[in-house]
């Protein structure tokens, strides 16, 4: 295991780029899937749908990258990270529109830290170091 990986700092560096890396692909997919929505109508629930599934490659790349960067304990990283993106997440969507109620805010939180620990052990298995 590599020094920064067992240091309080490259943890927090770890998940920090993890969550801002998650955030941008859940703004792209945003993104896109804005555009989605104004050239052709979305039946209706499948725009939650869609948003729960990009949060959840957010979660799981997140998880990934922290895994990868931090060499160790994956699943810790990973699952800190996914529940740090989802914890932003919401705190954005509280900025611009409702809170969520409590059931899909557990669902939301509990998938997106399943999916970061997920991604984390796979970073750290696959990391290549």
């Amino acid at each position: 295991m590599n020094e920064e990986a067992t240091s309080g700092s490259g943890t927090l560096s770890a998940i920090g780029s993890g969550v801002l890396c998650g955030l941008l692909i859940m703004l792209i997919g945003a993104v896109i899937q804005g555009i989605w929505a104004y050239r052709s109508p979305l039946p209706v629930g499948s725009e939650q749908t869609a948003m729960m599934l990009w949060q959840g490659l957010g979660a799981l790349v997140a998880g990934f990258l922290s895994g990868r960067r931090a060499a160790g304990a994956g699943w810790l990283h990973g699952g800190l990270t996914g529940l740090a993106m989802i914890m932003a997440a919401t705190a954005l969507m509280g900025i611009l529109t409702d809170l969520p109620e409590l059931a899909a805010f557990g669902k939301a939180v509990g998938g997106g830290t399943a999916l970061g620990a997920l991604g984390g052990i796979a970073g750290v298995n696959l990391g290549g170091r």
